[in-house]
């Protein structure tokens, strides 16, 4: 849309294109920012150019909108394709384009499409249609004013069917940009139906990895409904009707006990894992590193844990004399290995576990180092030697050592990382922000890469501030079910100023619905994001006081006028566990088994199933610096390495200051310095 707006400004006000001029668009169609549909429809037309032809490019292409925009001039247009031969795009580009085609085939009950928009001579159409009956003899087929009669040949039907409901997904997609309303929601609904059944990927569709019963849970699916496959058969392609198999599993080991665990449990043998389950009811996804009581854990030692035989009923309490005990020991100057024992409960009797008792959150040990001088490096490979030569300051190798990666790999996301991550600290913000705006453009569907491309974006500058944004807002469309997209949209607009979109976008995100089991205490976050953003809108324009109070109690909110400074964690990767560490200058240690400061500060809560986010407030001034701020990756699961961003906000009571602190971690048990906040 930049580009077309370019065309339309020529010196003096003058346009560059001179009405007799034709203007090629070489593009895959797909918008992955700014103006889309109609609006870059009005651009086109607005152009003085006599005719707009549409060059396509790429493996994933938007049809329906190069369509359109060869469409918009009163001389239509042609849709060429790259990957044809170049003699027959230049011939394409000369030859005169038919426009609005209307389409009939008789006996028919849904036609697709109902009309060809642009047809060049000789040019090949698929036409879809279907039949409440079966055919018999020709099929009578108008396009235009010519009429023609087919006869029916036998085809594969599974592929034809298949054919024809993805043409139905494009009718209906077409068809739900001008709904409204409840029609607009029976549209997606049928989408979504349609899609599944066929597994076709749709705008309201998209492939997942499901690794748990949790997983299958919160999407709806039941993982004994097996869906119908296509397979090469005897005969050719065939439809496979498949059917569930109960196979019994063995009983699942008893869970090992972690630092962090609160419950004390006392209980029947009925069900041997339940006194050692998370209080939090979260279980690590399936195939997630497992270590029992990991080093990286935690900067102290493994709790002593005893088990003893008791008599226990649900109405009577064990005999005090009965109670195991636990030997108290100082912590060591380094943590066990993480492959060191730990016993496991007898399934068969009962059990009691117990906690060493809570610390002050003080390291008392000047020998104890945190994060362990032999965890492993946060990143590894060609990033790993990027970050290095941008730490030696050979800024010439280390941007010389990227563009190689990038323009031999242009689709690896570290890549371009690395590009970024180069062209930065060249201060080459322009370059660097293309680069980053490249994730949206390989990735426009995957709504967590978009968050993190926007991420990368902030940090660039406020030229960049407008993508951010747009691509924030794309990614709570695509997935209003992540918590972070609604904060992170809600203050890119408080920072371009637009203060009652940030209160509207982050309000929004209070009352959406989310999974029961997933981001702990992140509503606690959002709620009092509202009441921040609300008096920072409050002091920009007082004369909406009544207003932002109204919003705020419509939401089960209230205004914040108290200073605090907040550090909030964000990862874009799903089913993982990333674990947050805030240290201060007087020896204090906050991380998920210990969430507070006793110079002040809260840790609202540990997530370890992906995304965030993690917030950890210190309300009031913050008078125990320089604090210490890093990450620990626990659990990497299934989905790779981890990426997000570290967010320093503070506030003074009418207004913010904020910094972005990105970041990449590639292995498991390795720690991220984030620097330090004064």
């Amino acid at each position: 849309s930049q580009a077309l707006d370019k065309l339309t400004q020529g010196r003096a006000g003058e346009p560059r294109l001179l009405s007799r001029e034709r203007l090629a668009i070489v593009t895959d169609g797909v918008v992955t920012a700014g103006s889309s549909g109609a609006e870059l429809a009005a651009k086109v037309k607005a152009l003085s150019a006599a005719r707009v032809d549409v060059v396509m490019v790429g493996g994933i292409r938007d049809q329906a909108l190069a369509t359109t925009l060869a469409t918009a001039k009163p001389r239509t247009g042609a849709v060429l394709d790259l990957d044809q031969r170049l003699a027959e795009v230049a011939n394409g580009l000369g030859e005169s384009v038919l426009s609005q085609l209307s389409v009939e085939v008789a006996g028919a009950s849904w036609v697709w499409p109902k009309v060809i928009a642009s047809a060049r001579p000789n040019q090949r159409q698929m036409i879809y249609a279907r039949f409440d009956k079966p055919i018999e003899g020709t099929l009578d087929v108008r396009v235009g004013d010519r009429r023609t009669s087919i006869k029916p040949v036998e085809g594969t039907s599974t592929l034809i069917d298949r054919a024809a409901v993805a043409a139905e997904i494009v009718d209906l997609e077409a068809k739900l940009g001008d709904a409204k309303g409840d029609e607009a929601k029976a549209m997606r609904a049928a989408i979504v139906k349609k899609a599944v059944a066929a597994r076709v990927i749709s705008t309201q569709t998209s492939m997942l990895v499901l690794e748990s019963d949790s997983d299958y849970g919160r999407f709806g699916i039941d993982r004994t409904s097996l869906a119908d496959i296509l397979v090469v058969g005897p005969k050719g392609l065939e439809l496979r009707n498949r059917s569930f198999v109960a196979i019994k599993r063995p009983p699942p080991p008893p869970r090992r006990p972690q630092v962090g665990d609160q419950t004390f449990a006392l209980k029947d043998t009925t069900d041997p894992e339940a006194a050692l389950r998370p209080r939090d009811g979260n279980e690590r996804m399936q195939g997630a590193s497992m270590g029992a009581a990991s080093s990286s854990r935690s900067a102290m030692a493994a709790p002593s844990i005893a088990y003893k035989r008791a008599d226990v009923s649900e109405d009577k309490e064990p005999a005090k004399a009965e109670a195991p005990k636990v030997a108290e020991q100082k912590p060591p100057s380094t943590p066990p290995p993480s492959n060191a024992y730990r016993p496991t409960p007898d399934p068969r009797v009962p059990y009691a576990i117990v906690r060493r008792p809570p610390t002050d959150g003080v390291v008392n040990d000047p020998a104890e180092e945190f994060p362990p001088r032999d965890a492993p490096p946060p990143l590894r490979g060609k990033l790993a030697e990027i970050d290095r030569l941008i730490r030696r300051a050979k800024l010439d190798d280390a941007l010389a050592k990227a563009e190689d990666w990038h323009a031999k790999q242009p689709g690896d996301v570290l890549a371009l990382i690395g590009l970024g991550e180069a062209l930065e600290a060249k201060k080459d913000l322009v370059r660097a922000a293309r680069i980053y705006g490249s994730i949206i453009d390989l990735f426009p569907g995957r709504a967590d890469l978009r968050r993190f491309a926007g991420e990368r974006l902030e940090r660039v500058g406020d030229n960049a501030r407008w993508l951010a944004i747009d691509t924030y807002r794309r990614a709570v469309e695509e997935r209003p079910d992540h918590m972070t997209g609604h904060r992170l949209l809600a203050y890119a607009l408080l920072r371009n100023g637009k203060h009652a979109e940030a209160l509207a976008a982050i309000l929004k995100g209070t009352k959406q619905r989310y999974p029961e089991d997933r981001f702990e205490g992140g509503m606690r976050v959002l709620k009092e994001d509202a009441g921040l953003i609300a008096a920072a809108y409050l002091a920009a324009a007082p004369d909406k006081k009544q207003d932002i109070l109204d919003a705020l109690r419509k939401h089960g909110t209230s205004l914040s006028t108290r200073a605090s400074t907040r550090f909030i964690m964000y990862w874009e990767t799903d089913a993982n566990d990333v674990d947050f560490h805030i240290q201060d200058a007087r020896g204090g240690h906050a991380f998920f088994s210990n969430t507070t400061l006793p110079s002040g500060g809260e840790l609202y809560a540990d997530i370890t199933t992906g995304y965030g986010p993690e917030c950890f407030t210190i309300p009031g001034r913050a008078t125990a610096g320089p604090y210490k701020l890093s990450i620990n990756y626990y659990s990497q699961g299934p989905m790779g390495y981890g990426m997000g961003l570290l967010e320093v906000q503070r506030f003074d009571g009418k207004g913010f200051s904020f910094e972005e602190r990105p970041y990449v971690i590639m292995n498991d048990e390795a720690y991220v310095n984030l620097g330090t906040f004064r």
